[in-house]
C-alpha cells in the first residue's frame, strides 16, 4: 500500500485525496470490507468498490434509476466530472482564479443540466439572513420541487432518484436539517429515493464516517445509497440494509477481475479510528490561519473548511478551501491574502443564484409544451386554501374543468394554447385546437397516466351526472395533520 509522507500539512492534499497517513488492519476480500462498512456506517452495507467518486456516483445513479438517467434529479451545485454524461449534468463552476466553486448561473448550464437540476436552499449560516428568511427560502425551493414532481407524475414520467451533497464541496453552502425533515415526506409521496454524495464529506465531517447517519430519522428513510471516495485511493457505494432478502430472477454472472480491497479497506478503517481527532485538528488549523476568533471569516464543518484567506500558491485545491489531514503533523500556513469571501458574501451569492434558477425554471415550465399540466398543478395547489368546510374532511379534492379555466383566465389560456401549438409545430404537427381542448387533453392525459395509482381521476356524480375531477389529497397534503407538504 503506497504511503504519502509529507513533512507538513499544507491543507490542500491533492484535492483532499490524502486524509490520513499510517497503517490499519484491512480485509483483502469484499465480504470483509463489507463487514467493516456495516460496523462503521449503521444501516448500510458495501454495494460496490469503484475506481473514483465519479464512477461511484454513476453506479448509484444507474442502479436507482433503472438505467434511465433522465429520471434522475441533481441538487444545484452538484459536481460531476470524468464521465461524459455526468459532466453535462454538473452545475458547479469556479469563481475567479479558482478561489471557490459555486453553483453555475442558469445561463451557463447545459440544456440537460437545466432540465434535471433542482434548486435546493443551500446556505452558509450567517447573521445576514434571519431564521424567518431562511424558512421562506426553503419553502420556496420545496414548493417548486413538489410541483415539479407532481407534473412529472401527471405526464407519465415520474422521477426516481435525487442526488445531492449535504455541503457543497466547492463553497461550503449547506442544507439545514430542518429542510431535510420537510423534504422527506415530499420525496416519500412520489417514491423518490436519495443518493447522498459524500465523496468529499465521508470520513471528514463529524464523529461518524458519514453525515447521513447523523441526519433526522425521517430523512434517513429516503436515503438508499451513499457514495464515498477520495481518501481511500478508490471509491465505494453504500446501500441501505434491508430486512427482506433480495430476489434476482436472472443472477449476474459477475466479472472476472475486480478492484483489490485491501488498501481501500485499510484506509477506511484508519480514518474511522481517528474521527475523534477532527474537532481538535479543526481548532488547530483555524488558529494557525488566524481566523477562529472571527466567525464571519470561516465556515464549513469538520475538516471541510473555507476561509476568507486566499492562498495563491495552491495548485491542487481551491484557494479559499481548507482540507486538513487527520494526522498529528505540523501545519504549513503558506502565504495568505485576505479576500472578500466571507460567510455572508458566499451566502448572498449562492442564495441569489438559487433564486434565479427557481425563477427561470418556472418561466420555462410555463412556456413549455406541458404548460396546461403546469396550470393544472398550480390549480391543485391553490385548491386547499379555497376548499369549502364540507371538503376539509374528505380524502380528495373535487373540481370541474371550468374551475381550472376560471383559474387560468381567458387571456392566459390563449397564450398557453399558442405555446403548445408552437411546440407541436416543431414536431411537425399543425393543429388549430382551441385552448379549452388543450386543457381537456392535459386533464385526460393526467388521468390516464395515474390510472393505476388513482392519484387523479374523473367521475360523474349527482342526478345530472355532472363530471368532476378528483385528486388524492395525499399528493399535496399530510392526511393526518391536514397541512400542505410544502
Amino acid at each position: 500500500m503506497g504511503q504519502y509522507n509529507p513533512e507538513h500539512d499544507e491543507l490542500e492534499n491533492n484535492w483532499g485525496c490524502h486524509l490520513a497517513n499510517g497503517t490499519a488492519s484491512g480485509s483483502r476480500c469484499f465480504q470483509g470490507f463489507d463487514r467493516e462498512v456495516i460496523r462503521n456506517v449503521p444501516g448500510y452495507r458495501l454495494h460496490s468498490l469503484e475506481a473514483s467518486g465519479t464512477a461511484a456516483n454513476s453506479t448509484a445513479l444507474q442502479h436507482l434509476s433503472d438505467y434511465q438517467l433522465g429520471r434522475a434529479l441533481f441538487g444545484i451545485g452538484c459536481y460531476a466530472g470524468g464521465d461524459h454524461v455526468l459532466t453535462t449534468l454538473s452545475s458547479s463552476a469556479f469563481t475567479n482564479k479558482a478561489h471557490l466553486s459555486v453553483p453555475k448561473s442558469y445561463e451557463d448550464a447545459t440544456q440537460r443540466c437545466k432540465l434535471q437540476t433542482v434548486p435546493l436552499p443551500y446556505m452558509v449560516p450567517c447573521e445576514k439572513y434571519s431564521d424567518t428568511a431562511q424558512y421562506f427560502y426553503e419553502s420556496r425551493c420545496l414548493r417548486a420541487l413538489h410541483k415539479r414532481l407532481l407534473v412529472a407524475e401527471l405526464i407519465g414520467k415520474p422521477y426516481k432518484v435525487l442526488m445531492f451533497e449535504y455541503i457543497l464541496g466547492g463553497c461550503g453552502a449547506e442544507l439545514s436539517t430542518d429542510f431535510l425533515e420537510r423534504l422527506a415526506p415530499v420525496l416519500k409521496t412520489f417514491n423518490v429515493t436519495v443518493i447522498a454524495d459524500e465523496v468529499l464529506t465521508g470520513g471528514r465531517v463529524g464523529a461518524s464516517m458519514t453525515m447521513t447517519t447523523r441526519m433526522p430519522a425521517i430523512f434517513q428513510e429516503r436515503v438508499e445509497m451513499i457514495t464515498m471516495g477520495k481518501f481511500m485511493n478508490a471509491a465505494i457505494v453504500l446501500k441501505k440494509l434491508t430486512k427482506k432478502p433480495s430476489v434476482c430472477d436472472d443472477p449476474a454472472r459477475g466479472t472476472s477481475t475486480n478492484i483489490e480491497c485491501f488498501e481501500a479497506c485499510s484506509k477506511f478503517n484508519l480514518v474511522a479510528s481517528r474521527s475523534y481527532m477532527i474537532p481538535q485538528r479543526q481548532r488547530l488549523v483555524l488558529d494557525t490561519l488566524g481566523v477562529r476568533k472571527e466567525k464571519e471569516h470561516y465556515w464549513g464543518q469538520g475538516l471541510l473548511l473555507f476561509t476568507n484567506r486566499t492562498r495563491p500558491q495552491l495548485t491542487q485545491g481551491l484557494k479559499n478551501r481548507i482540507l486538513p489531514r487527520l494526522d498529528d503533523m505540523k501545519i504549513k500556513k503558506l502565504r495568505c491574502v485576505k479576500s472578500d469571501w466571507t460567510r455572508s458574501t458566499v451566502a448572498k451569492l449562492v442564495k441569489r443564484t438559487v433564486e434565479d434558477w427557481l425563477k427561470k425554471q418556472q418561466v420555462v415550465a410555463e412556456k413549455g409544451k406541458y404548460t396546461f399540466v403546469v396550470a393544472l398543478v398550480d390549480y391543485i395547489f391553490a385548491c386547499p386554501s379555497a376548499a369549502h368546510n364540507d371538503e376539509a374532511t374528505t380524502s380528495t379534492l373535487q373540481f370541474r374543468q371550468e374551475h381550472i379555466w376560471s383559474f387560468i383566465g381567458d387571456e392566459l389560456a390563449k397564450q398557453k394554447a399558442t405555446v403548445v401549438r408552437c411546440a407541436l409545430r416543431d414536431q411537425g404537427i399543425i393543429t388549430r385546437k382551441r385552448p379549452e381542448s388543450f386543457l381537456q387533453t392535459a386533464i385526460l392525459a393526467a388521468v390516464s397516466h395515474t390510472r393505476d395509482a388513482r392519484s387523479i381521476y374523473k367521475k360523474r356524480i349527482g342526478w345530472e351526472r355532472t363530471e368532476y375531477i378528483f385528486v388524492d389529497k395525499s399528493r399535496i397534503m399530510n392526511r393526518k395533520t391536514g397541512k400542505m407538504l410544502s
